[in-house]
């Protein structure tokens, strides 16, 4: 699906065809260490931050690119049959605030809907925390990080369908 990244620039945003995944994990490093992180928080960190082959079959991986970069990636999990986590949420720290990260989300509205899932549950960052609010997320709990006695807010997004789409949905999946 082609997005308009808010910059006039157009992208594409794709499942990941397992292609370059050192760009995927160079990308990730380097939007997490965008918040400011100290290196030794990164290398604390780096080992659940890298995606390894076999996270590749646990979830799914979606990318973004321009002709010539990798822009964004975010990955979903399931949970239940209604519910999915966004495990995943990189964008490219030179063009934060563009666009990218409404382009996500309006990507995961429609794999969302495609999957009947009607909630995704997110683990923020806390640096993140005030985008996934801006998308209309609501923080319904905190769980722990590292280092001991950090913790990060956890939040609940549930997708907004327009008034002719719930007419055609009706009571099938109620909320």
């Amino acid at each position: 699906m082609a997005q308009t990244f808010g910059f006039e620039m157009r992208a594409a945003i794709t499942p990941y065809n397992g292609e370059s995944l050192a760009l995927i994990n160079d990308l990730i490093l380097r939007s997490k260490a965008s918040w400011g992180y100290t290196e030794e928080l990164m290398n604390l960190w780096k080992p659940d931050l890298i995606v390894a082959e076999i996270d590749l079959k646990k979830r799914q991986f979606f990318v973004g690119s321009l002709p010539d970069q990798l822009v964004l990636v975010y990955s979903l999990s399931e949970r239940s049959m209604t519910s999915c986590e966004l495990e995943d949420c990189w964008v490219e720290p030179e063009l934060k605030g563009r666009g990218l990260g409404r382009a996500i989300f309006d990507d995961i509205r429609m794999r969302m809907k495609q999957n009947e899932w009607q909630s995704m549950r997110i683990v923020s960052d806390p640096s993140a925390a005030g985008f996934y609010r801006r998308m209309g997320a609501a923080q319904v709990g905190e769980t722990p990080s590292k280092p001991d006695g950090r913790v990060l807010p956890v939040f609940e997004w549930r997708p907004r369908i327009s008034r002719a789409e719930q007419a055609r949905v009706g009571n099938l999946h109620p909320r």
